[in-house]
């Protein structure tokens, strides 16, 4: 998919077969994949992933390491299951929200410097935390 960051078509082909993208994007029946099904599952997924990576590193990613692209296949094959996902489908997704809230609170890491604020401070576990010289003033001190 062109423009799509974390996505690779060809390797879920690789993974899932052709034969499983075509009957979960086929959606008119007429036996050709239908693109505006996979870009919407596409979009919707990185849409997602970039939620929680965003809170913690700098969009977009000069690179997507290999762990968000298999995090994108995984939420990507949700999507196009929709409500039809069978159990496996459901918990590699469910495996992979938990991996990006770990990624999102720093407790796993992408090996890439963490998103820094305009005024110099650090995003760490979603929270931004500024570094400075001491205080001058203080409520104890008149």
């Amino acid at each position: 998919m062109p423009g799509s960051q974390y996505f690779d078509r060809q390797d879920y082909v690789d993974r899932h077969g052709e034969a499983e993208l075509l009957q979960l994007t086929d959606r008119d029946g007429d036996g050709l994949e239908d693109l505006g099904v996979l870009d919407r599952a596409v979009t919707d997924g990185e849409a997602e992933i970039d939620a929680y990576v965003g809170a913690r590193y700098k969009l977009p990613l000069a690179t997507a390491p290999e762990l968000l692209k298999r995090i994108a296949r995984d939420i990507v094959r949700y999507n196009l299951f929709d409500q039809r996902a069978p159990e496996e489908v459901r918990l590699r997704y469910t495996r992979a929200v938990k991996l990006l809230e770990s990624i999102r609170t720093g407790e796993t890491s992408l090996g890439l410097p963490p998103a820094s604020t305009p005024d110099g401070g650090r995003v760490i576990g979603g929270e931004i935390q500024v570094s400075g010289p001491p205080r001058i003033f203080k409520r104890d001190a008149f």
